[in-house]
C-alpha cells in the first residue's frame, strides 16, 4: 500500500461519513447545490465517503462500507408458495362439493340402517384420499412451474459491472456494490445503484424500456454540471467516452428496490392460457351437461327398479351422485393449465442447460407462431442447409446491418440469403422507406436484406413486418436494436458480446448466439403448443369415452360401468400422468423448426378433432361389446356358473357377472388409455407414432407406472375389493355379498387368461383404427393449400 492510499485510510477512520440517511435525502431531493453546500462538490463527497474519482475505494474501506450500509442485493420477488398453490386447488367448488360428498358416503358407510354392504364406507374414503392425492399433485406443479420462471429471472437480472478499487478497474457483480464504490459506465451499460456522475462527461440515460419515440427508446441527458443524479435500474443509451458514477445508495435503499419491494411477486397471463381458459370454461359447461344427463338417467333406472322405501336408498342415491360428481372431474379439463405448466417449466429447463435464458412466458409461446425473423451480424446462419430448414417450415429470414450496402449483401451472399440471381432481394433502407407503407409491405414481401439502417429504420421495420397474422423475432446485441427488440412480438439477444440495455430490453437471452442456438430456442417454443395439443387429444378422448359409455351403459344395460375408485384413477391418469408424460416431451428435433402456426391459430386443428373422435368411436364399441350378454359371455370366457342352486345365490351369480363384465370393459379402456398414449404423440397425419420415441422418457415411465397399477389393481387381494374389480380366490369371493365375503365353489382368479388375452387385443386395436382414419384428408391449419401434409420428420 502507497504512502497516499495509507494517509485515506487513516482519514477514513477519523472522519465522520456521511449516514445513510443523509446520502437519501440527498438522492431524493436531487439537488446539486445542497451537494455543494454541504460538501463543496461531488468530488467533496467522494473524499467525505473516503473515496477517490481516479483510485475508487481501498479493500478496507469496502469491507467497513458492507457493514455500514450495506450490499447491493436488490429485493427479489418472491413466487407464490405451496400452501397458496394448494389452497386454490381447495377452493374450487367442485371439489368441495366432492368433499362433502365424500364425507356423506363415510358416514352412510358406517351406519346399518343405510347400507346394504358393510365395507361401503370404503368408498367415501377412496375418494377422500384419490381426491386429496390429485390436489396435491397439482399443486406441486404450479409451485414448481413458478419457481422455474422465478430463477431464469433471477439469473437473467444479475449484471456484471466495472468497478474502480485500489487503482483498478475490476469486474464485479452488481450485488457486490457498496456506498462509496466508482463505477465505470459506457453506452449500454445498466446503471447498478443510485449515485451521481463523478466525470464531466455527458451521457443519455434510458429510465424506461417501454418508452419509444421516433424510433428509439426515450432517454434524457444526465450531466455533472447540471443533472448528476444517476437511479438505479436505468441504462446508459449515448455516452461519448467512460463515465464514472459514484454510489450513494445500494440495494433496498434505492429506488428500484423499494419499488421492488412494494411491487411483490406478479403472475402474468399469457396469451395460450387466455386461449386455454376458455377452452376449459365451455368444456366444463359441456362436462356439467353430461354429468347430470348421467346422474338423471341412473336415478331413473334406479328408481324404476325399486319401488319400495329404504333407508339404503339414500346411500345409493348419494352414491350415484358421487358418480356423477365424479364424472364431471374426469371429463372437465382442469389439468389443461397444468399441462402448459409443466410444458413450461420443463422446456425452459431445457433451455437453461443449452444456454437459452426465458424472461417471460409470452415470449417463448410466441416462437411457434413466429414467421419472420430479423438477424444481426453475428447470428447469420453458418450454411445453407440451416437456413434451408427453418424456410422449410413457414419462417422468413431477414438480415439487416448499418453497414454499406455491398458490405451487407456479400455477407447475406455468404450465408446463404442471397444468390446471383436474388440481387433485387436486397435493398438500401433509404430505398425502402421512400415508398407509401402499402408499398413498403409489399415490398417486404421480395425482400430479405436491408443495408444502412438506422435504430429509427429498423424500428420502422418492426412495426411494418407485425401485423394480425404475423409475429416477427428479432435478435439483436447493441444499443441500436434496443428500441427493436422491444416492438417485436419477440426479442432476442445475446449475452457474451450483448449490451446491458440490449439484453434487458429482449425477452430472451441466447448464451452463444448463433442461428443454430436460435433455431433451438423456436424448436423448444414450438413444443409447447405442441405438447399441449397432445395433451388435449389424449384427454379429450378419455373423457368423452367416459361420459358416452357411463351414459349407454346406464340407459341401455342397468349398468354403472366404473366405481368411484376406478374414475378417479382414470382422472389420475388423464390428469396428472398425461400431463406429465406429454409435458415433459421434447422436440422431435432441435436442429429444425417446427411447421409455423398462425398468430390467430386454434388450440384444436381439423386433425385433433378427428383423430378424438375416430379414437373414441373404436373404444367405445369394444367396450359396449363387454355389455352385451350373449357377445361377452362367449368372447371374455364368462363362466356358466358363478353361484350356488338357491335364489339367493343366483342373485349373487347376477352380481357376479355384472361385475366380471365391468372389469372387462374396464381394462378394455385402461388398455387403450395406453396405446391412445402413442399415436396423441401426432397431431397431425403422421403415420409414424413411435417417431423419437427413445427420447420420451417421461411417456415411458407413465407408461410402466400405469402397467404395474393397473395390474395391481386387477389382481392383488385387497386392492381389488377397493376398486371393485373382479376378483374370486381360493373358495371366497372378495365382491358382493352380504357381509362382503360370500362362500363361493369357483376356483377363479381375475378375468381369466381368455378374458386378459380378448380385451388386450380390443384395447390395442384403437391404434391401427386411427392410423388408418388418418389417411383421410381434413383442411389445413396454416399455408396455402387446402389439405394438410406434414411429415413427421418436420415436428
Amino acid at each position: 500500500m502507497s504512502e497516499e492510499d495509507s494517509n485515506r485510510e487513516k482519514n477514513v477512520q477519523k472522519m465522520s461519513a456521511p449516514t445513510a440517511a443523509d446520502l437519501l435525502a440527498l438522492l431524493t431531493s436531487q439537488d446539486l447545490g445542497a451537494v455543494k453546500d454541504k460538501y463543496g462538490s461531488i468530488e467533496g463527497l467522494a473524499k467525505e465517503l473516503g473515496s477517490d474519482p481516479v483510485a475508487g475505494l481501498l479493500a478496507p474501506t469496502v469491507l467497513l462500507h458492507r457493514k455500514t450500509y450495506g450490499t447491493n442485493a436488490m429485493p427479489i420477488r418472491q413466487p407464490k408458495n405451496y400452501g397458496w398453490a394448494l389452497l386454490k386447488g381447495l377452493k374450487d367448488p367442485v371439489v368441495i362439493v366432492l368433499i362433502i360428498i365424500s364425507i356423506l358416503l363415510i358416514t352412510f358407510g358406517l351406519l346399518p340402517d343405510y347400507t346394504y354392504d358393510v365395507y361401503a364406507w370404503i368408498d367415501g374414503v377412496i375418494t377422500l384420499v384419490m381426491l386429496l392425492l390429485i390436489l396435491f399433485i397439482n399443486a406441486a406443479i404450479i409451485y414448481n412451474k413458478d419457481r422455474v420462471l422465478w430463477k431464469a429471472n433471477v439469473n437473467t437480472s444479475k449484471h456484471t459491472v466495472k468497478v474502480v478499487r485500489d487503482s483498478k478497474v475490476l469486474a464485479e457483480s452488481s450485488d457486490d456494490l457498496v456506498v462509496g464504490d466508482v463505477v465505470c459506465l459506457t453506452a449500454g451499460s445498466f446503471v447498478p445503484a443510485d449515485g451521481v456522475l463523478l466525470t464531466q462527461a455527458h451521457v443519455e440515460v434510458v429510465t424506461d424500456l417501454s418508452a419509444v419515440s421516433n424510433g428509439s427508446l426515450t432517454s434524457t441527458s444526465v450531466s455533472q454540471a447540471n443533472d448528476p443524479f444517476l437511479t438505479a435500474g436505468t441504462y446508459v443509451s449515448a455516452a461519448a467516452e467512460e463515465a464514472r458514477m459514484l454510489v450513494l445508495a445500494v440495494g433496498s435503499n434505492t429506488i428500484l428496490g423499494k419499488t421492488r419491494l412494494s411491487k411483490g411477486y406478479q403472475d402474468a397471463i399469457t396469451d395460450l392460457q387466455k386461449r386455454l381458459e376458455k377452452l376449459y370454461r365451455w368444456t366444463t359447461i359441456g362436462s356439467l351437461i353430461g354429468s347430470l344427463i348421467v346422474f338423471i338417467v341412473m336415478a331413473i333406472r334406479f328408481f324404476i327398479a325399486n319401488t319400495t322405501q329404504d333407508n339404503r336408498q339414500i346411500t345409493t342415491v348419494v352414491r350415484q351422485i358421487s358418480i356423477a360428481l365424479i364424472i364431471f372431474i374426469v371429463t372437465a379439463p382442469e389439468a389443461l393449465q397444468m399441462a402448459l405448466s409443466l410444458s413450461l417449466s420443463y422446456s425452459m429447463k431445457a433451455m437453461c442447460k443449452a444456454g437459452i435464458y426465458i424472461k417471460n412466458y409470452d415470449a417463448i409461446e410466441n416462437l411457434a407462431c413466429c414467421n419472420h425473423l430479423v438477424l444481426s451480424v453475428d447470428t447469420l446462419p453458418s450454411n445453407r442447409d440451416e437456413l434451408a430448414k427453418v424456410s422449410a417450415a413457414g419462417l422468413k429470414v431477414y438480415y439487416v446491418s448499418p453497414d454499406p450496402h455491398d458490405t451487407v449483401v456479400a455477407r447475406a451472399s455468404s450465408a446463404g440469403l442471397l444468390d446471383q440471381h436474388s440481387s433485387a432481394s436486397a435493398v438500401r433502407t433509404s430505398e425502402l422507406f421512400s415508398y407509401p407503407q402499402e408499398s413498403i409491405n409489399m415490398r417486404l414481401k421480395q425482400t430479405c436484406v436491408v443495408s444502412e439502417i438506422t435504430s429509427q429504420d429498423l424500428h420502422r421495420l418492426m412495426c411494418s413486418l407485425r401485423g394480425p397474422e404475423d409475429v416477427v423475432a428479432c435478435i439483436g446485441n447493441s444499443c441500436l436494436h434496443a428500441a427493436a427488440l422491444r416492438a417485436a412480438d419477440v426479442g432476442l439477444s445475446t449475452k457474451l458480446d450483448g449490451t446491458d440495455l440490449c439484453r434487458d430490453s429482449s425477452d430472451i437471452v441466447l448464451e452463444k448466439g448463433s442461428f443454430s442456438n436460435l433455431v433451438e430456442a423456436i424448436s423448444w417454443g414450438s413444443s409447447i403448443v405442441h405438447n399441449v395439443r397432445k395433451f388435449i387429444q389424449f384427454q379429450y378422448t378419455a373423457g368423452i369415452l367416459v361420459i358416452l359409455l357411463a351414459l349407454l351403459s346406464s340407459a341401455i344395460f342397468n349398468i354403472i360401468p366404473f366405481s368411484a375408485a376406478q374414475l378417479l384413477y382414470i382422472n389420475l391418469i388423464i390428469d396428472a400422468m398425461s400431463a406429465f408424460a406429454f409435458g415433459g416431451e421434447p422436440p422431435h428435433r432441435t436442429d429444425a423448426v417446427s411447421q409455423v402456426l398462425k398468430r390467430n391459430y386454434k388450440v384444436f386443428n381439423p386433425s385433433m378433432i378427428r383423430n378424438i373422435y375416430v379414437s373414441a368411436f373404436f373404444v367405445l364399441v369394444f367396450c359396449i361389446i363387454a355389455f352385451i350378454p350373449e357377445v361377452a359371455d362367449v368372447l371374455f370366457g364368462i363362466p356358466s356358473r358363478l353361484g350356488g342352486p338357491s335364489a339367493s345365490e343366483d342373485e349373487f351369480a347376477q352380481a357376479l357377472a355384472e361385475s366380471f363384465k365391468q372389469t372387462c370393459a374396464y381394462n378394455i379402456f385402461i388398455i387403450s388409455l395406453l396405446f391412445n398414449m402413442f399415436w396423441a404423440r401426432t397431431t397431425y397425419r403422421e403415420m409414424n407414432v413411435f417417431i423419437h420415441i427413445k427420447r420420451s422418457i417421461n411417456i415411458w415411465i407413465v407408461f410402466t407406472i400405469i402397467v404395474c397399477t393397473h395390474i395391481i389393481i386387477m389382481i392383488v387381494p385387497g386392492v381389488t375389493f377397493i376398486f371393485k374389480t373382479f376378483s374370486c380366490l381360493g373358495d371366497s369371493c372378495l365382491l358382493g355379498g352380504t357381509n362382503g365375503v360370500v362362500p363361493h365353489p369357483l376356483k377363479f382368479f381375475s378375468i381369466g387368461w381368455q378374458g386378459w388375452i380378448v380385451t388386450l387385443i380390443l384395447g390395442a386395436l384403437v391404434l391401427p383404427c386411427n392410423l388408418l382414419f388418418r389417411l383421410l384428408p381434413v383442411t389445413r391449419e396454416y399455408g396455402n393449400t387446402n389439405v394438410e401434409e406434414v411429415s413427421a420428420s418436420k415436428l
